[in-house]
């Protein structure tokens, strides 16, 4: 029923969704819905996609996607395979809590890797539902998220920066930088990154040292930038509080449910937001690796009325 009402329908100016998990859940959902006003969604808004470089409760994420998210299990054994190779230990033990890890996520020589490792995977994660960024903005570690989020890193040499002891800028010469394929703000200063700008020390400096300022700054930079919609790239659903005022919607990035079941909710539950709000949506994406059918399903119930002109009494009268 889900894959065919999101793969096989028109998507309205008015909108809504629901998430369920059961015939129970889902007549609540579609009762509330039939008792509220419709929201007109805006259907062309700039999305931006915001990097905190922060998590709590890492591991409880992590692993959650990893178990039923084919993206981020790309992502994630990516990172590994560069992992082993930059350290010679496995970052995904420690991500994903497995007993004898030898690795604490408190300790940030694995909280930086593995954190990074997390951000881009959720950007592959909305990547797969349609949902790309024309901005990208971070601060800190997310810094390096969202170059990477904008082609100017490869997802490898973007760990390689994020397992940098102290300072990214000693390993810039052993990385490659590509121009940006999309808006890259800093951070820090607000303004909008040049591909020779992404390579200098002083760049990657400022993100390290000014990490607080930028989040002060972040909500004000993209409301000049008429951000329509923001996506908080974090797994923290919190870290959208401190930029409300940034856009008319901002949404956490896998929304509000305990992703400690394994189900993936939270992440459907943002996705339900980000539709609501207007955004297109690949639909086929939250289905990855199933195998769904079209159903047949009623039609859209349009009311329709005939609205025909009556004809004037003066004409029915026979000429005299």
């Amino acid at each position: 029923l889900a894959w065919t009402a999101g793969v096989g329908r028109s998507h309205f100016d008015h909108r809504a969704a629901v998430v369920f998990t059961d015939c129970e859940s889902l007549r609540d959902g579609l009762q509330t819905i039939a008792a509220a006003s419709p929201r007109s969604a805006e259907t062309s808004r700039k999305v931006a996609f915001v990097y905190t470089g922060e998590a709590n409760g890492l591991e409880a994420v992590a692993g959650a996607l990893y178990a039923c998210q084919p993206a981020v299990r790309a992502v994630f054994d990516h990172c590994e395979n560069v992992h082993l190779e930059i350290r010679g230990v496995s970052l995904l033990d420690t991500m994903l809590d497995r007993s004898g890890s030898g690795g604490n996520l408190d300790d940030p020589q694995w909280k930086r890797p593995a954190i990074y490792a997390l951000e881009c995977a959720l950007t592959a994660l909305w990547e797969g539902v349609g949902v790309q960024p024309s901005l990208a903005l971070g601060h800190g570690l997310g810094a390096i998220c969202a170059a990477q989020a904008a082609g100017v890193l490869s997802l490898g040499d973007g760990l390689r920066l994020a397992v940098a002891p102290d300072d990214p800028a000693k390993v810039l010469d052993d990385v490659a930088t590509n121009a940006p394929t999309m808006t890259l703000v800093d951070g820090t200063s607000g303004h909008v990154v040049g591909a020779d700008e992404i390579r200098t020390e002083d760049y990657w400096h400022r993100q390290t040292t000014n990490a607080r300022e930028a989040i002060d700054n972040a909500a004000g930079t993209l409301a000049a930038a008429e951000a329509g919609v923001v996506v908080v790239v974090s797994p923290d659903a919190a870290s959208k509080t401190s930029l409300a005022a940034a856009a008319p919607t901002v949404l956490s990035c896998i929304g509000g449910a305990n992703p400690t079941t394994g189900s993936g909710d939270g992440f459907v539950e943002a996705v339900a937001d980000a539709y609501e709000a207007g955004l297109t949506l690949s639909f086929a994406g939250l289905f990855a690796g199933e195998t769904r059918c079209r159903i047949s399903l009623p039609d859209y119930p349009f009311e329709r009325r005939r609205h025909w002109i009556k004809e004037p009494e003066t004409a029915k009268r026979s000429p005299t």
